[in-house]
């Protein structure tokens, strides 16, 4: 799959960002044999990059939704960055035992539930499944109502037990202020890779990692969004889920 990328933010190993409003064109294939990831970029200015290092991309593609890299290595440094990645599709384990099909229950799941008495409109979402392998669960309506509104929404793989990802989920809300949570899963062979990891933004676009841990909760800036917002993730292998709650400020 090819897409072309703008808002292209690159980090290195340690979540640092490195360079922030590239473009470019990220390639994504299932070989064979191997995962494959290249992604050709522009960035404003000179980014300190070095051959051979491992960096992740974090970019917005056409459609608008976010999506994030697996990691790759700078092969090309400068201005006109290129960069590689192959997950090579290895043995199965001997004591690897396969799950049941996920069916109607979702892998990865974002639950808003808005105990304040401001109602908001259902801003940017959406999903970024692989075809034939993942599939929505929940979608949500256009509004979160006050008072004890919920809107969710969710995604599983059909084939979870052999190849899983990448696929994305992402849902904001807005009512003077626009934020949300994006939920990253990673390509995953046979049950090995890394777990799901999740997103906030508190603009629609301008997404930051939650925490350095995918099980860390998040708590945004109450000043800046004008009510109290807070998400809870639960954490799994090959799972994750935020469960945000929306309350008044008291005064």
């Amino acid at each position: 799959m090819l897409s072309q990328l703008t808002d292209v933010t690159i980090y290195n190993a340690a979540n640092e960002a490195i360079s922030r409003k590239g473009t470019g064109i990220l390639t994504e294939k299932k070989n064979h044999n191997s995962f494959d990831t290249q992604l050709q970029l522009s960035t404003p200015k000179l980014a300190q990059l070095k051959a051979g290092e491992s960096y992740y991309a974090v970019g917005i593609r056409q459609n608008g939704a976010p999506t994030r890299t697996e990691t790759v290595k700078c092969i090309v440094p400068g201005p006109k960055p290129v960069f590689q990645g192959s997950i090579p599709f290895t043995e199965k384990p001997k004591d690897f035992k396969p799950k049941p099909d996920a069916g109607s229950d979702a892998d990865i799941f974002i639950q808003y539930t808005n105990y304040s008495s401001t109602q908001f409109d259902r801003s940017t979402w959406g999903f970024n499944l692989q075809v034939a392998l993942g599939y929505p669960t929940n979608s949500p309506g256009p509004t979160l109502l006050a008072n004890s509104g919920q809107q969710s929404i969710g995604a599983a793989q059909r084939l979870s037990w052999f190849d899983e990802g990448p696929a994305d989920i992402y849902l904001c809300w807005a009512s003077g202020s626009n934020f949300g949570v994006w939920i990253h899963f990673n390509f995953r062979m046979w049950g090995i890779g890394p777990r799901p990891i999740w997103y906030v933004t508190t603009n629609g676009s301008d997404w930051q990692l939650a925490g350095n841990d995918p099980s860390d909760p998040y708590t945004w800036d109450s000043a800046a969004l004008g009510y109290n917002v807070a998400g809870t993730p639960t954490s799994g292998s090959a799972s994750l889920s935020v469960n945000v709650i929306i309350t008044d400020i008291k005064k």
